[in-house]
């Protein structure tokens, strides 16, 4: 499956992915706001966003936040998940950041979704831990040195 970045014609797919999956994700506003996809992540250096494409609709995205070395977003829609889609897009973003000698590479998860493991199988260490009023989130973090 080829990986590419996102374009200004991609954010409608990526809103419908982010909003389909959005009741397992309780995903921020910003996930679903085609400006500040635009601004954030589809027309600037900093931050972008990946996408994974089949028979033309976006089936996974990936939102890397390049100054903080970041993922902001990981979704894959629910038809095409546990077939490695996930693993691919993080491969990626760590090849990326490596290109940018980055020496970590950050994600965070509430427990709940129960992406904690995903991410320790990929090498992620538990970083921080923290309870929000209402959960806890979970930071974890990967060395690329």
């Amino acid at each position: 499956m080829k990986i590419v970045r996102a374009k200004v014609s991609d954010i409608p797919g990526i809103i419908k992915l982010n909003s389909s999956n959005a009741k397992c994700m309780e995903l921020s506003s910003w996930v679903t706001d085609e400006n500040i996809l635009r601004y954030n992540y589809v027309n600037n250096d900093w931050a972008i966003y990946y996408v994974i494409k089949h028979n033309n609709q976006i089936i996974a995205g990936l939102a890397l936040d390049l100054s903080e070395s970041y993922i902001e977003i990981l979704v894959v829609d629910k038809k095409w998940q546990k077939k490695g889609i996930g693993t691919l897009l993080i491969e990626h973003a760590i090849k990326r950041l490596r290109e940018e000698f980055a020496p970590y590479i950050k994600v965070g998860s509430y427990d709940k979704f129960k992406a904690i493991p995903f991410y320790e199988k990929l090498g992620f260490n538990k970083s921080d831990r923290q309870f929000d009023g209402f959960e806890y989130w979970t930071e974890l973090t990967k060395d690329l040195t």
